[in-house]
């Protein structure tokens, strides 16, 4: 009997899983994006804008720190969107050190939503536009990645390796010798599920089913990397294993590399330590 009632107990979980993803797909779907926006900086005096690349590509920007202050550009997981980094762009001290731009990644809030594009590469061209303009304007560039949003920043310092001045990559998925593929994003790939998966959701799915093969074939070019790095990971991480550590401290042992580990720290580093990402932007500054 007890295997019965642990498989009940397995499946009704799943169940219970997917209604929720379900019900909080709908919710996004429903939300006004650009008021969003509004509503988010509603209680503070920063003014953000928004805007799009030609490819569009949305993104929301700060720049009141002026012409001459480095731009941090904010790059996503999976699932996910731009407002993942909104509380970095409402920080005053930041806002005053550093103008700020956190990107809805394609697939995901108002850039193509639900056109997944599991290309690492096409995800990082989608964001040069970006760059070129910053680069245009004389600024330094500072790109922070986390998680599946870490490899896109990689991409862009292996393409444009003399226009990034920084990165700080948090709890990346870089290994494609680490990959874990758990139930839940398969739902988003299999047509029995597929139609009752969030599209946030559907769209990660399709990401996590080519990611080991897009970081294999990133695998020889992380030698091109010509940044500042600062790399962080918790050792208790349950979704991107703290293994790529090592991968990162081989990879990128030619760079001015900083490699952090927080004890006991979960995959939630950008939510959780914001004063200590802080800070690590701070030394890419310097």
């Amino acid at each position: 009997m007890n295997w019965k009632l642990n498989f009940l107990k397995s499946w009704t979980a799943k169940i219970l899983l997917v209604g929720i993803m379900l019900a909080f797909g709908f919710s996004c779907e429903k939300e006004d994006l650009d008021q969003e926006v509004k509503t988010a900086f509603s209680d503070t005096s920063i003014e953000p804008t928004i805007e799009f690349t030609g490819n569009d590509l949305r993104y929301v920007a700060v720049r009141e720190a002026g012409p001459d202050a480095p731009t941090i550009v904010f790059v996503h997981g999976a699932p996910g969107s731009g407002d993942a980094f909104y509380d970095y762009l409402k920080d005053p001290e930041l806002a005053t050190a550093f103008n700020m731009i956190t990107v809805d990644r394609l697939g995901y809030g108002a850039s193509k939503p639900g056109n997944a594009e599991p290309s690492i590469k096409a995800q990082a061209l989608s964001i040069m536009p970006i760059i070129d303009q910053i680069r245009l304007d004389g600024q330094p560039i500072i790109l922070v990645g986390h998680s599946y949003g870490g490899p896109i920043i990689a991409e862009l310092a292996m393409l444009h390796p003399d226009e990034i001045d920084g990165l700080l990559f948090l709890a990346p998925a870089i290994d494609p010798n680490c990959e874990k593929y758990v139930w839940a994003g398969k739902l988003g790939c299999s047509w029995p599920t597929k139609w009752v998966t969030p599209e946030g959701m559907e769209v990660a799915a399709v990401e996590k089913s080519n990611h080991e093969k897009e970081l294999e074939l990133m695998e020889n070019d992380w030698s091109l990397i010509q940044s500042k790095v600062i790399y962080v990971h918790g050792t208790s991480d349950g979704i991107v294993p703290y293994e790529n550590y090592d991968f990162a401290k081989k990879k990128l042992a030619h760079t001015d590399l900083n490699l952090v580990t927080i004890d006991g720290g979960n995959h939630f580093i950008p939510f959780q330590k914001q004063e200590l990402v802080k800070r690590f932007l701070f030394d890419l500054k310097e």
